[in-house]
């Protein structure tokens, strides 16, 4: 949680030589909502020290069956061969190709660079590894330290083969999954792209001139992810309601200029039936425009939402969280939404909030009243993450989320950017909620070294996974003792 807490920035941080078209703004983002959508995401997956790294007999015949039967498989057409694996049968990256949401071709491939001694193998092992654990799982930390080693001795030689195909892409389970360029770039390379690596996610931008080739590009079938960021073209939502999206899972249009003919064209004509993500924030969609999203059928499978910048006000809030279609709806970002004081009184009526566990209010003017108002809600009992950054909060509206009885499963509060003085932060560390929580932003609040004290010396019954704070907030006598008591969880920028 960064900030007000409102859109997930979907301008990836790209390595060298990508070109982002703009860049995503401050205010907005919600890293806590990410964590939660990606823990959704994994849950269920049997855990990766059964699965990657599993050297059993039974595992070894399995991998040797299936590279036998990929011996003849061979690649298509126009595939470039990894220089690292030339020697290796083609049909193994081919089966990569094939089947990109499988690990098991990808592990495959990683026995054969093993038998080879070439290091891309642990790094395919160690980026599996890391995506079937939960966010949170203590392994991740070594695994990525071991990750970035490998990274930054190999990148250079493993980046060959998409030189020249896009302007930036990122890897996944040993792979560039998430690739990024102007629709241009894309038009002209995809084909060749897709022969290269199991391209799983595209960011697309200057799409201005190419939206009626996009929409009608093949490839785009192919996609679990799109992202169309700070186009300022709102054509983009018809064009892609036009797409045929099979395998779509999430969407991210934000800063489009999106009005609500544009969610109209999504709500009546889109063909993405496994949608789980969709991101229009810093659009220009009214309370009408949400309106279309809930009664829309094709959004039934929706999990995530974000119209965070979009001015919706009570009325389009309500709208979406009493929706009949959006009933898997849980994770809801709402900052900067009009929302206001009587309108937090008006949300903390509405029954749906049963169901959401993930909600950013940031910059709404909540205020201690509006603060207060919504702690009351009878229905925020499966609430784990919540977003309040900028809503002019104090002690009186801590003082009554602390109290809040439907709060107790309460994990992750944004209270960035309020009026949280020293005598607020001891309220807060002595209250029966300071155990339960396990992340929480606190920078550019008013308090100052009393406060940072009562941090210190704050009971901690379970460890913090991050405590974040300001530099200008912490002085630099108390700095260590800080350092000593939170360790990796603490934060400070």
């Amino acid at each position: 949680m960064t900030g007000s807490m409102g859109s997930v920035n979907p301008a990836r941080d790209a390595p060298a030589g990508s070109s982002p078209a703009e860049s995503a703004p401050s205010s907005v983002p919600f890293s806590l909502v990410r964590a939660s959508y990606r823990r959704a995401k994994v849950k269920g997956l049997t855990q990766v020290a059964a699965r990657s790294f599993n050297n059993s007999q039974a595992a070894a015949e399995k991998r040797v069956r299936l590279v036998r039967a990929t011996a003849g498989h061979a690649s298509p057409p126009g595939t470039r061969i990894l220089p690292a694996v030339a020697t290796l049968p083609d049909g193994l990256l081919a089966r990569v190709l094939d089947a990109p949401d499988d690990d098991s071709p990808r592990l495959v491939f990683a026995d054969w660079l093993d038998e080879s001694g070439d290091p891309r193998g642990e790094f395919i092992r160690v980026q599996v590894a890391r995506a079937n654990l939960d966010l949170e799982d203590p392994r991740q930390l070594e695994l990525s330290e071991r990750e970035q080693l490998l990274l930054a001795r190999h990148r250079r030689q493993w980046d060959q083969p998409l030189a020249g195909l896009a302007d930036g892409w990122d890897y996944s389970r040993g792979f560039a999954e998430t690739v990024r360029g102007s629709a241009r770039r894309w038009l002209e390379s995809a084909a060749t792209l897709f022969g290269v690596t199991p391209v799983r996610e595209a960011a697309i931008y200057d799409v201005s001139g190419h939206l009626t080739p996009l929409s009608q590009a093949g490839w785009l079938a192919r996609l679990k992810s799109i992202t169309v960021f700070a186009g300022h073209q709102p054509a983009v939502a018809p064009a892609l309601a036009e797409a045929d999206l099979p395998r779509l899972r999430e969407l991210r249009l934000g800063r489009n200029n999106i009005d609500d003919l544009g969610v109209a064209a999504l709500a009546a004509q889109s063909r993405f039936p496994e949608l789980r993500l969709l991101d229009l924030s810093d659009n220009r969609i009214s309370a009408v425009g949400a309106r279309l999203l809930a009664g829309s059928s094709r959004f039934d499978r929706l999990e995530f939402l974000n119209l965070s910048l979009n001015p919706l006000s009570i009325d389009g809030t309500a709208a979406i969280i009493e929706g009949h279609h959006l009933r898997r709806l849980h994770v809801l970002q709402l900052a900067r939404t009009q929302l206001d004081r009587a309108g937090a009184a008006h949300l903390a009526s509405l029954p749906g909030l049963n169901r959401i566990s993930t909600i950013d209010l940031g910059g709404n003017a909540l205020g201690d009243l509006g603060t207060a108002r919504l702690a009351d809600s009878p229905y925020l009992s499966g609430l784990v993450e919540l977003g309040l950054a900028q809503n002019d909060i104090g002690t009186d509206g801590l003082a009554a989320l602390l109290a809040a009885p439907g709060l107790a499963g309460l994990r992750r509060l944004d209270l960035s950017g309020n009026r949280i003085d020293d005598a607020a932060i001891a309220q807060l560390v002595a209250s029966p909620a300071w155990p339960a929580l396990t992340d929480l932003e606190l920078r550019d609040n008013p308090f100052r070294g009393a406060g940072i004290r009562a941090l210190i010396q704050a009971p901690l019954n379970r460890p913090i996974s991050r405590l974040r704070l300001a530099l200008v907030q912490v002085d630099p006598w108390l700095f260590k003792p800080l350092q000593r008591r939170y360790g990796p969880a603490l934060r400070i920028d």
